[in-house]
Formats: C-alpha cells, sequence, structure tokens
C-alpha cells in the first residue's frame, strides 16, 4: 500500500490461513502475520494498479520475509495467484491500493468530523450545576390531577400551570384554537422538555423574554422548548465559566 500504513485486521495472527501457512512453515502464526505486513507493504509500493508484479519476484519477497516457499504458502492460502509471467494479489484494490487508502482516509475524518458535531450540539447538564430555582423537582410528578367535573385533560392543565390559570377557568376562542392545533405537539413532548420548559417559565420575563400569553405559547410550543433548553444550557456554561475564574 503506498503511504505510511496498511489495513490490517486485529485478529489476522489467528486466522485459519495464517494458521495453515504457519504449519507449512515451521514457524510461529505472530510471526507469519509479521512477514505478510512486510510483504504486503512491498505490494502497496511496487504492483500496479490492479495488483500484479513480475512473478520473478516471488524469490525477492521469499527473501523479504526471510522464510524459503513463503510465496507459495501466500498461493496456498488463496492471498496469492501466479499465472503464467504475472504474480497476483487478490482484492487489491480494497486492501493494499492507493484508492483503498483514500476510501479509509475519507471515512475516519467523516467519522471523526460526526463525533465532534454529536459532541458540540448534547451537552449534559446536571441539576447540581443550576440554581435551585431550575433545578427540577423529582419528589413529586409535575403532571397536574384531572379533577372531577372537569374535561380538561393533565396535559392542558399542565399547559395553563405554566401561566397560572385556575382550572375552573374556560379557555378563551384563541387559546382553544391554538390548544387544538398544538395537542399533537403537547403529546410528544417529553418530560424533560416539560421540566425545561416550566423551569424556563418560572424565571423573570424581563430576562428570559418568554410569551406572555398561553395562546401564543401553544402557537409556538417547540421553540419555547428549545429556547428553554438553550438558556438552561447556556446559563450551565456561564456559572461554570466563573467557578473556574474564581478557583
Amino acid at each position: 500500500m503506498a503511504g505510511d500504513w496498511i489495513k490490517v485486521e486485529e485478529n489476522m495472527p489467528d486466522k485459519p490461513e495464517v494458521c495453515r501457512m504457519a504449519a507449512r512453515l515451521g514457524i510461529e502464526c505472530d510471526a507469519v502475520a509479521g512477514k505478510l505486513v512486510r510483504v504486503w507493504v512491498w505490494a502497496g509500493r511496487n504492483c500496479n494498479a490492479d495488483g500484479n508484479t513480475s512473478v520473478t519476484v516471488r524469490a525477492l519477497l521469499d527473501r523479504l520475509a526471510g522464510v524459503t516457499g513463503f510465496c507459495e504458502a501466500m498461493q496456498d492460502a488463496g492471498w496469492l495467484v501466479v499465472s503464467g509471467d504475472t504474480m497476483t494479489f487478490p482484492k487489491f484494490d480494497r486492501h493494499c491500493s492507493q484508492s483503498a487508502k483514500d476510501r479509509a482516509d475519507t471515512q475516519r475524518r467523516v467519522s471523526k468530523h460526526r463525533a465532534i458535531r454529536n459532541s458540540e450540539n448534547v451537552t449534559t447538564v446536571t441539576d447540581e450545576a443550576l440554581p435551585k430555582r431550575y433545578q427540577r423537582r423529582e419528589e413529586k410528578s409535575n403532571t397536574p390531577v384531572v379533577p372531577k367535573g372537569t374535561d380538561k385533560g393533565p396535559l392542558q392543565l399542565r399547559a395553563e400551570a405554566i401561566f397560572r390559570k385556575r382550572i375552573d377557568t374556560p379557555l378563551d376562542a384563541s387559546e382553544a384554537q391554538a390548544f387544538r392545533k398544538a395537542k399533537p405537539a403537547l403529546e410528544a413532548t417529553t418530560e424533560d422538555d416539560w421540566l425545561a420548559l416550566e423551569a424556563f417559565y418560572r424565571l423573570p420575563q424581563s430576562e428570559t423574554r418568554t410569551r406572555t400569553s398561553l395562546a401564543v405559547l401553544l402557537n409556538h410550543w417547540n421553540g419555547e422548548i428549545q429556547r428553554a433548553h438553550a438558556w438552561k444550557t447556556k446559563h450551565h456554561t456561564a456559572q461554570q465559566t466563573t467557578l473556574v475564574s474564581m478557583s
């Protein structure tokens, strides 16, 4: 393979082909694996794009491996094919060529970029790092109990509770319309999203610029949840920076 590295399987010393070569040559499997690497490195630097070279090179590769008959053992393992005056390394383009190396490099860069992007987008914030007013209260559920005599469901009551609406106060026309449209979004809201949103709306409105009416909140439900999580993450980061500067 051209370049300063080649692809090697982690279990190569234990592969059946390696074990058969070791038994035939009278050496250890680990030694066979190391000698194969030397031969494949040479092939990557000297074969053409199809993995072909002159059959006369066989003696050279035996000397490179330091074992007479090493190339014949590779033939028996299916890792070398001799046809007339040509010797071919099977699946050369998949494992040993420059294009194989380029594909592996690209895959590695993409995986690394994806991992960095995911780590930047996901921030774990613990309650201990936040002010008490923003910490979730695990000792009791925030889902309200639906009292008898009302046709309001628990999701509607929980949304109304953000604005401290009385249970017996009916929705006005704009609120009722907004609730009907937002109902699927409310049903898809996770407990973590609920807690973040409720904590966000407990903060001073002068700081958060939260919506001032239930209807507007319902019309911007998912967007407000995103703002709540963003506020929580930003507050956590700012507090961590302060703690570091004080330490």
